[in-house]
């Protein structure tokens, strides 16, 4: 597997950070964080650029709700200038990442999405007899918790050491079943939900 090294500045370059703010504006430019955030737009880019420099970028809370489409879900989620950086970041690994993924993944990937998932599964319904439907209840917030986050041995190609935090930073603020950061809380009880 080929590694990289030293990408962590490349998330913070001007040019990576005012198009990963263009991406996070999508779609959202009518709500009141994302015009917040557009009003001083240079000033918030420099800010977040600086921060990122130094390393003193820290996520911000979650907001929590539920949907009831088409069964109740907690959604989570981030403040819009994490937004910001999750492209930011998603700009640099999304390349790295994207070679290894199998051809049949098609969730939040490029040139892929719904239509193309459902007609292979159309080739495949085709090709066999049997399906077995299958959800992992609460699969996500199980998966996603502190304690994952510091000791979920994962083979990366990337050794770019600073990188990381900023990535498992994101993850780590994600609520739990109490609606907390894993961090705030620590109850076993939270950290597992489901």
């Amino acid at each position: 597997m080929k590694t990289y090294r030293n990408l962590y500045s490349q998330i913070y370059e001007w040019d990576n950070l005012y198009r990963a703010y263009r991406q996070a504006r999508k779609g959202k430019r009518s709500r009141s964080p994302a015009a917040t955030f557009e009003y001083g737009q240079e000033f918030n880019l420099l800010q977040l650029q600086q921060e990122l420099e130094e390393k003193r970028y820290t996520p911000g809370p979650y907001q929590s709700f539920y949907i009831h489409e088409p069964k109740r879900r907690l959604i989570s989620a981030a403040p819009f200038r994490d937004r910001v950086v999750h492209h930011a970041l998603c700009n640099i690994i999304e390349p790295i990442f994207e070679r290894s993924f199998i051809d049949d993944s098609y969730a939040n990937r490029i040139g892929k999405g719904t239509h193309r998932a459902l007609d292979r599964a159309q080739q495949f319904a085709r090709r066999f007899n049997y399906v077995l439907q299958y959800d992992l209840r609460q699969f996500f917030p199980a998966l996603i918790t502190p304690f994952c986050v510091i000791s979920w041995p994962v083979k990366s190609p990337i050794l770019s050491r600073p990188a990381l935090p900023v990535g498992a930073g994101q993850i780590y603020k994600l609520p739990t079943a109490c609606g907390n950061s894993g961090e705030a809380c620590g109850r076993e009880s939270c950290l597992l939900p489901g």
